[in-house]
């Protein structure tokens, strides 16, 4: 393939991926500019073509490299770098469903698994004004084919780090194997979402704990006490709280996801953020009266 053929390729490949995963008309409309005018530049169509080859050799990028060289190298081309990250993540989301494809893997567990990027693009939009992502570090988990989207949520074999624990039911040691959760911005969990992500990963990861329980982690803000004490039981954080047992909880440095709660709109003085949501009027006046954002754990046993 010549690097014309290439880079139209890829150019249609972006729109294509942009219309079946529903991004807003704007973005659709920005990103393949943008992704033009990466393209007039020898270097970054270098880059392109460089991360397509080692990823068909073997799923390890993007990788940190490769995003320095967008910051580095996007804005001389009028491209501000967070979607440039979004630009070289799109271009590689083909590369990956044929990693699925030759795996056995459905199109609809890629398509879940690459929504993440539509969550990341309109969170950037709401708090810089960017269609595109400022959190490239957390995609190449998703491209080496570590992290999976199961409906709802996305989970991730890994090593309990330790130190041990004895839970009701369950001894965990450490490197003990367990499937972290992450929960995308995808709209409010709803406990039925919930319970049909638990299946689906009891399905998917069966062989990965063979004889062993099929334990869940999870570090979030969505388990802190700071709003479970004071949401009724029935809300959607409360019964996704309630199917773990809680553990440590954790002040966050510089309480960093405050901004999920407030979209950005969270600086000055506490008592003039927004009070739209009950999660909002509960933080607003946790945080006036000089609290702090916590992360709790949770161990979930499916």
């Amino acid at each position: 393939m010549t690097t014309i053929d290439f880079t139209e390729h890829k150019k249609n490949w972006a729109d294509q991926f942009l219309r079946e995963h529903g991004y807003p008309a704007e973005a659709r409309a920005s990103l393949p500019e943008d992704l033009n005018k990466l393209f007039r530049s020898p270097q970054l169509t270098e880059l392109f073509l460089s991360c397509t080859d080692r990823y068909k050799a073997c799923p390890q990028v993007p990788t940190e490299a490769d995003f320095a060289v967008l910051r580095q190298l996007a804005p001389g081309c009028g491209v501000h770098p967070y979607s440039a990250y979004a630009l070289l993540l799109i271009s590689l989301y083909e590369e990956m469903w044929e990693a699925y494809q030759a795996r056995g893997w459905s199109r609809s567990l890629w398509f879940d698994t690459s929504r993440d990027l539509y969550y990341k693009v309109i969170e950037c939009r709401h708090l810089h004004g960017v269609w595109g992502t400022f959190v490239p570090a957390w995609f190449p988990g998703f491209f080496y084919l570590k992290r999976f989207a199961l409906g709802r949520l996305q989970f991730e074999p890994s090593c309990y780090p330790g130190p041990g624990r004895t839970l009701p039911g369950l001894t965990l040691r450490e490197g003990d194997p367990v499937l972290d959760l992450h929960i995308p911005s995808a709209g409010p969990l709803k406990h039925e979402d919930v319970s049909a992500s638990y299946r689906q990963a009891r399905a998917f990861f069966r062989h990965y704990f063979q004889d062993k329980p099929m334990v869940v982690c999870c570090c979030s803000w969505l388990l802190s006490s700071v709003h479970l004490d004071k949401l009724p039981p029935d809300s959607n954080l409360c019964r996704f709280a309630s199917d773990f047992i809680l553990l440590d909880e954790y002040i966050q440095a510089d309480d960093h996801d405050l901004w999920r709660i407030f979209e950005g709109k969270n600086t000055g003085d506490p008592s003039c953020w927004p009070r739209d949501t009950r999660l909002q009027q509960i933080y607003a006046d946790h945080l006036a009266a000089g609290g702090h954002m916590t992360s709790r754990e949770g161990i979930l046993i499916l």
